[in-house]
């Protein structure tokens, strides 16, 4: 029992020493404000140009044929599985649904968005 609490107060300062916090100094160096000051009487417009509108359809289309392609071979999978017997069941797994990833990004603007 004396040994167990002589290496217990003797791995004390091994517990401990990696917990010591060692003192470093961080310098950040901000970004300076622009010296010359913009003229407050500059305006813009704002006008949306989409030049892939007809892709974004297109790959959006391609997705929903894939995911309905893959649902009904889902169901057919499934519905041979369901046909199997007891034992041929516990030779092949359960179909599982497979994820689609879509391939398409960004939105189709409609002509009230593109007007704005």
């Amino acid at each position: 029992m004396r040994i167990i609490a002589l290496l217990l107060f003797l791995s004390i300062p091994l517990l401990v020493y990696p917990q010591k916090q060692r003192k470093k100094q961080v310098e950040l160096n901000y970004i300076q404000q622009p010296l010359v000051k913009n003229d407050k009487s500059w305006g813009y417009d704002v006008k949306i140009s989409q030049i892939n509108r007809q892709e974004l359809s297109e790959r959006r289309e391609a997705y929903a044929e894939k995911l309905a392609k893959s649902e009904t071979d889902h169901q057919k999978a499934l519905e041979t599985y369901n046909n199997l017997t007891s034992a041929e069941r516990l030779l092949t797994k359960e179909p599982k649904k497979k994820v689609i990833a879509k391939y398409f990004i960004g939105a189709e603007l409609n002509e009230a968005e593109q007007s704005r």
